[in-house]
């Protein structure tokens, strides 16, 4: 049985770090390094292993040039990624 592709709604807080990580051309080890963190520790929140705290969700959305609102809701509008 296949599964349908995710929408954006239904991805978690780590598929939509992932995606916008992604979407920059970005790999775990620069995000990292931008946002003065372990590559563990990001592969850790993509994973939904654990959550960023809020301080930190604001620097990933800035280092990602992506909105709040993408990150912990889903919402595309006025995040800077196709939808």
């Amino acid at each position: 049985m296949r599964s349908k592709p995710m929408s954006t709604k239904r991805r978690t807080l780590g598929t939509r770090i992932r995606h916008a990580r992604q979407a920059r051309e970005l790999t775990q080890v620069a995000l990292a390094k931008r946002l003065r963190t372990k590559q563990d520790t990001l592969s850790k929140w993509e994973r939904d292993a654990r959550v960023p705290r809020m301080l930190t969700l604001m620097a990933l959305a800035d280092a990602l040039d992506t909105s709040l609102d993408f990150l912990i809701r889903g919402r595309v509008e006025g995040s800077g990624l196709p939808g």
